[in-house]
């Protein structure tokens, strides 16, 4: 998107992306800045903020939450009758998308959560809010 408006992009990452993501962002055009983990890609986002960068949260953003929405506006427009949708969980912007939108246009549709057995278990959060396996 930034390539398309013609402005710069620094993408943060955790040296432990998966190399095509890494690939995807700098073939777009974006400069990629590696860290440590996790801990170091908010440490370096927070530094780049205080350079006069605007930072995009890649889950905990209303805009990008809404943006992920658009998933759920799909799902709504072409599968039917769907009654359950089951949504792969990070950071929980992608499900928190989803389910706004399925909840509006889908009320009886449940949204449920799965995390992918290399990650790290469920934020206590979601174990709330959902079934996670």
């Amino acid at each position: 998107m930034a390539a398309a408006l013609e402005v710069k992009a620094t993408v943060v990452m955790p040296r432990s992306a998966p190399a095509r993501a890494v690939e995807l962002a700098e073939s777009a055009g974006a400069s990629v800045r590696l860290t440590l983990g996790m801990d170091g890609a908010f440490a370096l986002m927070d530094r780049l903020r205080q350079e006069g960068l605007t930072p995009v949260h890649p889950f905990d953003d209303p805009v990008v939450i809404a943006g992920q929405g658009t998933v759920g506006l799909e799902f709504a427009a072409d599968a039917g009758d769907l009654t359950d949708v089951l949504v792969s969980i990070g950071g929980g912007g992608l499900i928190a998308g989803v389910a706004a939108a399925l909840r509006a246009l889908r009320p009886g549709c449940g949204s449920g959560v799965w995390r992918p057995r290399a990650r790290r278990p469920c934020p206590r959060r979601w174990r709330r809010a959902a079934r996670c396996r």
